[in-house]
């Protein structure tokens, strides 16, 4: 019948009027449960105001059984909750390219995303470059590609906005923090291009516990992250114009 991919924001109060009035006419709702967590709140939070019981699939269920996901979407009206907004990440993409090919009639409902929340910081949003991802390294998994997009958009005079790995499953739950990535940051900055750069630390963006901090990238390096809010995430500045700099100076 009908599969409604819709963005929630980073909290449930996020949620638009339009999705609650939609969702309260879907049979089942699911939310996908691994890409991304919530800031503050929880699904049971969507729960009281959809009025609906709401399933988690992990990338087992929706990745590992999208065949059966989307055969139910053939025969009622579900929708899939992505946190943030819809196609934030290049699974969700595929889940809707492959519900097109199969005919099944689809709508998409945008949601706030980190993106929204950059201009808090002060920098301009056009002044943005390529978004990176930098994820957990492993004994034999380290990839660096994310750095030379880094590269490019410096040159460019072009802000950078890094994403930082997590890893939710069934079995575990965990997120790289701010630390973290300046650790990897380090190791593969062998022109040391960032060391005395000036960045900008993001934790628990629109949640209570909202922290925003921008200092030296060797500075930053020195605090600990551990025990802020999540999801994190990490700007590496280019050249900051005089507002910017004016902003920023307000900072923490």
């Amino acid at each position: 019948m009908m599969l409604i991919i819709c963005g929630i924001g980073l909290k449930p109060k996020h949620i638009t009027l339009e999705a609650v009035e939609r969702l309260k006419e879907c049979d089942r709702i699911f939310i996908e449960a691994y890409t991304s967590y919530f800031a503050e709140g929880s699904a049971k939070d969507l729960e009281k105001i959809t009025g609906k019981k709401i399933f988690p699939l992990y990338r087992e269920d929706l990745e590992g059984n999208l065949e059966n996901f989307l055969d139910m979407a053939k025969r009622n009206k579900i929708a899939l909750l992505i946190l943030g907004n819809v196609f934030s990440a290049t699974t969700h993409m595929q889940i809707y390219y492959e519900a097109k090919k199969k005919g099944i009639k689809t709508e998409i409902l945008p949601g706030i995303s980190i993106l929204n929340f950059v201009g808090k910081t002060g920098l301009e949003e056009y002044k943005f470059g390529r978004i990176v991802s930098i994820p957990f390294w492993q004994q034999n998994y380290k990839p660096k590609s994310f750095y030379a997009y880094i590269k490019n958009n410096i040159s460019s005079a072009l802000h950078t906005l890094c994403l930082l790995d997590l890893r939710i499953s069934k079995e575990e739950k965990r997120f790289m923090t701010i630390n973290e990535a300046l650790e990897i940051l380090r190791k593969v900055d062998e022109e040391k291009i960032l060391s005395n750069r000036l960045c900008i630390a993001m934790c628990g963006v629109s949640s209570a516990a909202e922290e925003i901090v921008a200092e030296r990238f060797e500075d930053l390096s020195r605090k600990d992250f551990s025990k802020k809010a999540f999801p994190q995430c990490l700007i590496i500045c280019a050249e900051l114009n005089e507002k910017e700099k004016e902003f920023v100076g307000l900072l923490g």
